[in-house]
């Protein structure tokens, strides 16, 4: 019982602390791993692309975990750790070898923890790499996932299906176990340190408290696949290796985007970056010439758009009018006798927009001049 309240009240004191730390990951970029492509892609934080190739040529990147300082990559192809500057380049490109099948990897201040498949956690010195016991944790068949928390280290434990919690003094067990799990693979906690467990094969993710008890083991219900969780927007995030794709999910388990990221074939790990990359300029385009004139009372406008939210089509001093779609677009719009002039507004996130100004002229056929006593 002493156990249980100095936990609770650790929980208590971090909350504030952990909550700033999540509330920064609002207007962060995100980072998804593949390990087909050897790329890791860079987003921002609405799901739109920054770059493909933020960091490439590496093999089989797999966990991606990110510090104030580096970016850290576990690299399951070539049994190495990469160390990358926060804008994506090389700090050491192999900054940690011969750990074959390294998948997950978290720190505190001081050493990096990264785990095998096959059957270790393997504690490094975070700053240069060196050696500090590369069988940290042994004996605990495959694992995966792994973070870290106050001094405690939570894994999944793939192999006989549960997560532990290991001191990191030591790699002692702290006794505290969450099991039925078919095959765990990612795993990420809360700004109140509730843990999220992911079973890669019945698409399920659990959610327990500090303790790793139980507060709902079928949190969310989703596809086959998961891969790597991180909280983007205050948000959860789920990486699909199966179908390349990124789902999003709010505080209550509830999807919001399925499709939040997509295409990214072998995605794997998803961590998310201190750094916002602003939202892209819309772009727009209007099919035919901007400078037109007809004898037809009306006209329909045509035209794409990129990184928009929305379209608007203003006929002279008429009140704006959305399109249907935002790309392709197209509006129907009347024509008055004379100049008409039509704006159409491509209007993006951050207030952003890009204009186009087509005037069109329509001129009334000239009737036949008509003398008396002939027929019409």
């Amino acid at each position: 019982m002493k156990n249980l309240s100095l936990l609770r009240k650790l929980r208590a004191l971090l909350a504030g602390a952990l909550s700033f730390a999540f509330a920064a990951s609002a207007s962060a970029d995100i980072l998804v791993s593949s390990t087909t492509s050897g790329n890791i892609a860079r987003y921002r934080n609405d799901g739109s692309l920054v770059n493909a190739n933020f960091a490439k040529g590496m093999s089989g990147p797999s966990g991606i975990h990110v510090t104030k300082t580096h970016i850290y990559v576990a690299c399951i192809g070539s049994g190495t750790v990469r160390k990358l500057n926060l804008d994506g380049t090389i700090a050491s490109m192999n900054f940690i070898t011969n750990v074959s099948s390294v998948i997950g990897l978290t720190s505190d201040e001081t050493h990096l923890y990264i785990t095998r498949n096959a059957g270790a956690v393997g504690k490094y010195n975070l700053n240069t790499g060196g050696l500090v016991a590369p069988l940290f944790i042994t004996g605990i068949g495959t694992v995966e996932g792994i973070t870290h928390s106050s001094g405690i280290l939570t894994v999944v434990r793939k192999g006989n299906g549960t997560v532990n919690r290991y001191n990191t003094f030591d790699g002692s067990a702290t006794g505290a176990v969450a099991s039925g799990f078919v095959s765990p693979s990612a795993i990420v906690q809360d700004n109140l340190m509730n843990t999220y467990v992911a079973d890669k094969v019945n698409g399920k993710i659990a959610k327990y408290d500090v303790l790793l008890s139980p507060i709902n083991t079928s949190f969310i219900s989703g596809p086959p696949g998961t891969t790597g969780l991180a909280f983007v927007n205050n948000n959860l995030a789920a990486v699909n290796n199966a179908s390349g794709n990124v789902a999003l999910y709010n505080s209550s388990g509830t999807l919001l985007n399925g499709s939040f990221i997509t295409g990214l074939k072998g995605a794997f790990g998803i961590a998310y970056l201190n750094k916002n990359t602003p939202p892209a300029k819309p772009t727009l385009t209007v099919k035919g010439d901007t400078s037109v004139t007809t004898t037809k009372s009306s006209i329909t406008l045509k035209g794409t758009s990129k990184n928009a939210t929305s379209v608007q089509v203003k006929v002279g001093d008429a009140k704006a009018v959305k399109t249907a779609e935002v790309s392709p677009w197209s509006y129907k719009a009347n024509l008055k006798k004379g100049k008409n002039t039509i704006v159409i507004t491509a209007k993006g996130p951050g207030g952003k927009s890009k204009s186009v100004t087509v005037v069109v002229t329509r001129k009334v056929k000239k009737s036949a001049p008509q003398f008396p006593g002939t027929d019409r």
